[in-house]
């Protein structure tokens, strides 16, 4: 079974640059490969990944670069039958309490699962948070706790913000 891949780079500039060809100066596609895509391994020589993208925006397939100086642009997803690390698995993998680690500049803590709800807090690139996964009106949310002026109280972030 093909590995599966992640893309975790690319978010501020609108996701990963993607190649018709395995060089580098191959010709650059049209469009980049979205934050958070799912990429089935097709071929993986040195640092460049073929793909065939399964799920995600951008290019259905084609090859990217796995880092780009000392930053991940894709990570390999672990096997289905193992236990899904930090940062990697998507969220059908996580169970209620599961740690995440914050990959965006800054992620908002919001008082209900809507993008347009207050901001509670924000969390920094590198933050471990803990909750529990669920949807809401198609979008992927992340149910946290937090101390607001001493008193525990629930807040969400958003796990995926290329899907709205």
């Amino acid at each position: 079974m093909a590995d599966k891949w992640r893309v975790i780079g690319g978010a501020d500039k609108g996701g990963i640059v993607v190649r018709e060809g395995r060089e580098t100066t191959s010709q650059q596609l049209s469009d980049r490969l979205g934050f958070g895509s799912i990429l089935q391994e097709l071929e993986l020589i040195g640092e460049r990944l073929n793909f065939k993208k399964l799920e995600g925006s951008g290019p259905a397939s084609g090859w990217v670069s796995i880092r780009l100086k000392d930053r991940d642009l894709v990570e390999r997803m672990p096997m289905e039958t193992g236990s899904p690390s930090r940062q990697q698995a998507s969220a059908k993998d996580f169970t209620e309490g599961e740690e995440w680690v914050v990959v965006h500049d800054r992620v908002v803590r919001r008082a209900e699962a809507s993008k347009d709800s207050a901001m509670m807090a924000v969390e920094k690139q590198g933050a471990v948070v803990r909750g529990s996964v669920f949807e809401e009106a198609g979008v992927r949310w992340l149910k946290t706790s937090m101390d607001w002026k001493g008193e525990s109280v629930d807040t969400f972030m958003m796990i995926d913000g290329t899907s709205i």
